[in-house]
């Protein structure tokens, strides 16, 4: 089957960074059809290892893998070929707190802050404990003692730097976001109090 050079040119940039071999890529490049060569029990992708075939799904060739943690898992041999799978969720979830840890600390030794970090993954929990070391365990706000599994406080920030400053209570961020908007709710507070004694 002869291609085009527009295909070719094509295929040449889905290539790119992909897990192939010279002489496959030259065959594609020449036009010629060439098929994968198979997947064999011991053969690596990233931190996989086949292990044994598995009951194929949807036409899919599927392999039963060993990732290097001893997670074991069956994974389509398009994923395996093509990179899309090169580990375990728990090991790629490690990866990604990795890299969202070296991302959003800065030079000074701050943290940026993402929103809806606390959902996005453990890495949060990295920023929770080193401010909770920092501040000894209590909020700055109240001065009472924050629990140590971090369940009754926040991480507040600045919402114009996103720069995050300190672990607080809940209540006492929506305190601190109250005084934010309004400068002068303190002072109206204080005439309230005073007002009803």
């Amino acid at each position: 089957m002869k291609l085009n050079a527009e295909v070719r040119a094509k295929i040449s940039a889905t290539l790119k960074g992909k897990a192939h071999s010279e002489e496959r890529i030259a065959a594609i490049r020449a036009g010629r059809r060439v098929r994968y060569p198979s997947i064999q029990p011991g053969h690596r992708f990233g931190r996989w290892t086949v292990v044994e075939d598995a009951p194929s799904a949807s036409r899919q060739r599927r392999y039963l893998c060993a990732c290097d943690c001893g997670n074991r898992s069956i994974v389509s041999a398009t994923h395996l070929r093509r990179g899309n799978s090169t580990g375990c969720t728990r090991c790629q979830g490690k990866k990604k707190s990795e890299r969202a840890i070296k991302n959003n600390r800065l030079p000074d030794g701050s943290w940026r802050y993402v929103a809806g970090g606390v959902k996005r993954g453990t890495w949060i929990r990295v920023i929770l404990a080193e401010m909770f070391q920092k501040q000894s365990g209590v909020c700055p706000i109240c001065l009472k003692k924050l629990k140590s599994d971090f369940s009754d406080g926040c991480l507040d920030h600045d919402h114009v730097t996103g720069i995050v400053r300190a672990l607080v209570h809940r209540g006492c961020n929506v305190l601190i976001g109250w005084f934010e908007r309004d400068s002068e709710i303190v002072g109206r507070v204080r005439d309230y109090l005073g007002g009803t004694r």
